[in-house]
């Protein structure tokens, strides 16, 4: 990752950034991961509004989507990869992802067998941005907005700086080194844009792709939960890895208070 991110500023309804990373804010139509998030704390704004640095639009923004505490995700862009706002229009994309035995192989919780199961994904993730404990998004190519995977940000503590990250991609793009090309991109906006000053992951330790490719991005072994999970009467292990601002090279000096 060889881009920089600035801190956002709002120009005509655009989140302006410097270097390659192009970002836009957007009105929404229509691993291992928790299965929930802690609840955000009962107050007017949500814990991610209080977040300093996070992008604002005018509370007269309409979309067809629950109302969002003034936050409007920003579409990041890169050469062979686009993170947009997941929505109601990806549930069917989902469910193939979700279904998929390949891609569930690692996952918490067996291959999907109902489409409701992907409706009922898609309300996660946005009553997790609703509430300001999670963001996610799909991940699309430049040229075609059908989702082929996603990255998900979830148990977002704003008061401490922190959350954990999961991602998942369709089995046709594995191998391609998309999820290189996604991942810094998320990170850049968690670490520069929001002030996140850690971020967390959780790793089945047979899933040896994952693995390489969260320390090429800098994440730090930090332990073994052992028999974490338990799937169909299988118990499973998960690595525990661990990624500061100030150990992101794509990140300038995110993760201080401001």
């Amino acid at each position: 990752f060889g881009g920089t991110v600035a801190s956002p500023s709002l120009d005509g309804g655009r989140l302006v950034l410097e270097g390659p990373i192009a970002v836009l804010l957007q009105g929404e139509p229509g691993r291992r991961q928790a299965s929930g998030a802690p609840d955000a704390p009962p107050c007017s704004a949500s814990a991610y509004d209080r977040i300093p640095g996070a992008p604002r639009v005018p509370t007269t923004a309409q979309t067809d989507e629950p109302s969002m505490s003034l936050l409007t995700l920003p579409t990041l862009s890169g050469p062979r990869v686009r993170l947009r706002s997941i929505t109601t229009g990806d549930v069917e994309a989902l469910f193939e992802l979700g279904s998929d035995p390949v891609v569930m192989r690692y996952v918490a919780k067996p291959p999907w067998t109902r489409r409701e199961q992907a409706v009922e994904k898609v309300a996660q993730f946005l009553e997790r941005r609703r509430q300001g404990t999670g963001l996610s998004w799909a991940l699309t190519r430049p040229d075609e907005d059908r989702l082929f995977g996603y990255v998900t940000v979830f148990a977002l503590d704003a008061e401490q700086r922190r959350a954990s990250i999961g991602y998942a991609l369709a089995r046709h793009t594995h191998g391609q080194g998309l999820a290189s090309e996604a991942l810094p991109l998320a990170l850049a906006f968690l670490f520069d844009a929001l002030s996140l000053r850690r971020l967390e992951a959780e790793v089945d330790p047979a899933n040896v792709a994952s693995r390489r490719l969260l320390r090429r991005l800098g994440f730090v072994e930090e332990g073994l939960a052992r028999e974490r999970w338990e799937i169909e009467g299988r118990l499973s292990d998960s690595v525990c890895y661990g990624l500061l601002a100030r150990e992101f090279p794509g990140a300038r000096g995110a993760g201080h208070p401001a």
